[in-house]
């Protein structure tokens, strides 16, 4: 593991390994920059209830930008 690869959890006050974004949640996420909705949205294999907590990629995008990965 490489230094570039580890995030420091303030909270536990430790390093921990960084979680990237997997190759299908990059996929999907360049589909919907350029496609419209909900035609994009149709089939993404990571749909879980969005019409009531959101778009499950946009959502684990936000995660993984903010370091909140669960």
């Amino acid at each position: 593991m490489k230094i570039n690869d580890l995030g420091f959890d303030n909270l536990n006050s430790c390093c921990k390994p960084l979680e990237r974004p997997s190759k299908e949640l990059v996929r999907q996420l360049d589909i919907l920059a350029v496609e419209r909705r909900p035609e994009a949205c149709l089939g993404c294999g990571m749909e879980h209830d969005c019409s009531v907590h959101g778009c499950a990629v946009i959502n684990k995008a936000a995660d993984l930008l903010r370091g909140d990965v669960k």
